[in-house]
């Protein structure tokens, strides 16, 4: 299960059925208290304000901050806004505040029983995972976040404040935000849903979205090295390579900036597939005069890098690598939307049109 930053009451609602993932406010554990959420946040919103309260305690007096705690001062505000109060004690007002916010949160979650996720003997596991794994619903949330720039607007997918994830243990930093403006949201996330739904036909389709969801999931946290170049470059193969690799040379400029010239096109895609070969064989010191030529072919001139941020070969890897991303959102799109059109750049052939 993940929180996320949208606040407000909602009846239980699919964003996909054959998923079985929905959107709700947290669990209040029923007439037996099993499964009590409201009750677990509301423990872990005290522990967290009073955590980011001291956090922000040591910059009173800087920043221009006066002799102010700005979190303390935010929060109080948006706790008198939203309860109508302002003449309770700050420990009163909190207490109401976050009661308040535990009953209004909203959660991102799997109905498994009433999914269509294969399950039995015979069938590998997906959408799933254990205690020491990553909440699939993050994944999932992650995914359409990345997709969404081809399908709608990215600022109507909700940000994940909080996840059954281990590495949210302890987490505090986005646990008072949230939007009670959150139509858009729900919206943008029953469009891109319904893509899902459609798209998801046979038991492999469920087996490959599951893997484009693992393979993307924090794919910007080595955004600047060779690993990361290697990953965006594999996602593109996954959905274009028939028969060998270097069928790519020609497959990746159809998906290109197409006010490009297509020779530009075909030697930026053919100089993109041995940097991916150099790295992949280790052949590193023939890799870098690659780089550098295309950077002096695509990059010198036209952008000014700031060498305090990364180093020009990391700035030349992270340029590629944004490019190839760019197709593989186009390419995800295209699995959702035009299979038939995905399989004809599949199956395209050299000097042919598509």
């Amino acid at each position: 299960m993940v929180i996320i930053d949208t606040l407000g009451k909602i009846e239980k609602t699919y964003i996909s059925k054959k998923l079985g993932l929905y959107i709700a406010n947290l669990p209040d554990g029923g007439d037996n208290n099993w499964n009590n959420w409201q009750e677990g946040m509301r423990e872990t919103l005290s522990i967290a304000y009073q955590i980011r309260k001291i956090e922000a305690s040591q910059y009173i007096g800087k920043f221009g901050s006066y002799s102010k705690n700005i979190f303390q001062d935010r929060v109080l505000e948006a706790a008198k806004k939203v309860l109508g109060i302002s003449d309770e004690p700050e420990e009163v007002l909190i207490e109401k505040y976050i009661d308040y916010l535990s009953k209004n949160m909203m959660c991102i979650d799997f109905d498994y029983p009433n999914s269509s996720i294969p399950d039995g003997e015979d069938s590998f596991s997906c959408f799933d995972g254990g205690t020491c794994e990553e909440d699939p619903a993050e994944k999932v949330l992650n995914f359409l976040d990345f997709c969404c720039e081809e399908i709608g607007s990215r600022a109507n997918i909700p940000y994940c404040i909080y996840s059954t994830s281990p590495r949210f243990d302890h987490e505090y930093m986005h646990l008072f935000s949230g939007t009670t403006d959150y139509n858009n949201q729900i919206d943008q996330l029953m469009k891109i849903g319904n893509l899902l739904d459609n798209y998801l036909l046979e038991e492999k389709d469920f087996y490959q979205l599951d893997y484009l969801c693992n393979a993307l999931f924090d794919i910007h946290a080595e955004k600047s090295n060779t690993y990361h170049y290697m990953k965006v470059y594999s996602l593109c193969s996954l959905f274009l390579e028939k028969d060998w690799e270097g069928e790519l040379d020609y497959k990746l400029p159809c998906l290109m900036d197409l006010s490009k010239h297509l020779s530009e096109r075909k030697d930026m895609a053919e100089l993109m597939r041995k940097i991916r070969n150099k790295i992949a064989h280790g052949d590193f010191k023939r890799l870098n005069p690659l780089v550098e030529e295309y950077a002096k072919k695509y990059m010198d001139g036209k952008f000014w890098f700031d060498y305090s941020e990364y180093t020009r070969p990391s700035w030349i890897l992270l340029h590629i690598s944004f490019r190839l991303e760019e197709i593989v959102k186009k390419l995800i799109y295209l699995m959702l939307t035009d299979r038939e059109r995905l399989d004809r750049i599949k199956k395209l052939k050299k000097d042919e049109d598509i």
